[in-house]
Parts: structure tokens; C-alpha cells; sequence
């Protein structure tokens, strides 16, 4: 199984607190264990930290993985595309699978990801989206 790198490991639990990827890590004995990770979890124990539910977890990385889609069409080729086209393509994106939405839908969830850890994780996953599909995979770990 392919893990995700320890800081972003660490970032996801800091920032929406998905924790799986972390505790994969922490669980795999042939990974050696980052400072980032040690600390994070030095953390964790030291404080009387609340967790979101995983009902919370899942809404916030629907939103993720709205903004990843959005992004990925945005800088298809890695030029800038048409904000209104992207937007479009997440509703056909999303409304392929089992979620339907509107546009606006869309749009919340672009604004809310654009927000989340003060702007880090939009120009973290941005700047994935602007190498193109060499990233897309990694693009669409972010969340």
C-alpha cells in the first residue's frame, strides 16, 4: 500500500483531522517514523484534543475533493482555464458518481477549501494542479 508522505500525513489531521493516513503510517514498522509525526503525536497526548466526528472528516473532504477536481480542470495543460467550465465539470464530476449537486454547491465547497488552514491547502493542492496530469494522482491524495 502507497502512503502518504509524513508532513501531509500530519497536515491532514491538523488541518480536517482525517487521521488514517497518519495511523497507517504510525502502524507500518518498515517506515521509518518522521520528526514531524513524533511531535504531532507528542502533541496530541500532551493535550486534551478534540476530535471532529467522522461524519465532519467525510463533509470535509467531499469539499477537498470538489476543490481537487475544481483545480485540476482549472489548470488542465497547465494553463488557466475558465472558472465557470471547472465549475461545471465538478457538478458532472460529482453527479456521475453518487453525490448530486448544483453549482453552487460547487462553489461553497471551492470557497470553504480555499479557506481551510488559512489558504495552505489551496496552494498546496494549486500548485499540484499547475504540473498537470504528472500530478493528478498526487493532486487527488489531498484530501
Amino acid at each position: 500500500m502507497k502512503h502518504y508522505g509524513p508532513r501531509f500525513a500530519v497536515l491532514l489531521c491538523r488541518w480536517i483531522g482525517y487521521r488514517e493516513p497518519l495511523i497507517a503510517r504510525l502502524r507500518d514498522p518498515a517506515l521509518q517514523k518522521d520528526q514531524h509525526e513524533m511531535e504531532y503525536l507528542a502533541d496530541v497526548l500532551a493535550t486534551n484534543h478534540k476530535w471532529p466526528t467522522p461524519k465532519q472528516v467525510a463533509e470535509s473532504r467531499k469539499h477537498l475533493r470538489r476543490a481537487a477536481y475544481y483545480l485540476e480542470f482549472l489548470w488542465a495543460d497547465g494553463k488557466l482555464g475558465k472558472k465557470m467550465a471547472a465549475l461545471e465539470h465538478v457538478r458532472l464530476e460529482c453527479n456521475a458518481g453518487h453525490m448530486k449537486i448544483d453549482l453552487s454547491t460547487a462553489q461553497r465547497s471551492i470557497n470553504w477549501a480555499k479557506k481551510v488552514a488559512g489558504g495552505e491547502w489551496w496552494k498546496s493542492a494549486e500548485h499540484l494542479a499547475k504540473k498537470g496530469s504528472r500530478k493528478s494522482e498526487s493532486l487527488h491524495r489531498t484530501y
